[in-house]
């Protein structure tokens, strides 16, 4: 999910969350639903319109020193994955 589309649902969310908790504060003490109840029903509605709970990701640690590869590593690992995929090498296909 995009940034922008994460931060339009982050708002509709809370949009929707506070004009219940306002509909809620407007009726009798006596008439209002029990606060665990109110926050059940409201994550179940969230959840009934396609929300979901996620496990927060630890951030990949990028560093910029990585090696390049090897030359020889590399056409090995492309002559590897040619014969693999029944693919002639580029030089043996112009001889053909």
């Amino acid at each position: 999910m995009t940034d922008n589309r994460l931060n339009r649902a982050t708002r509709a969310a809370v949009a929707v969350l506070a004009y219940r908790i306002r509909e809620r504060e407007q009726l009798p003490e006596q008439e209002r639903v029990d606060p665990d109840l109110f926050a059940l029903r409201f994550l179940t509605d969230m959840l009934g319109r396609g929300w979901r709970l996620t496990n927060a990701r630890k951030p990949v640690p990028w560093t910029g020193n990585r090696q390049p590869l090897d030359p020889e590593t590399a056409r090995r690992g492309a002559e590897l994955v040619r014969r693999r995929l029944g693919l002639a090498h580029p030089e043996r296909r112009e001889q053909s």
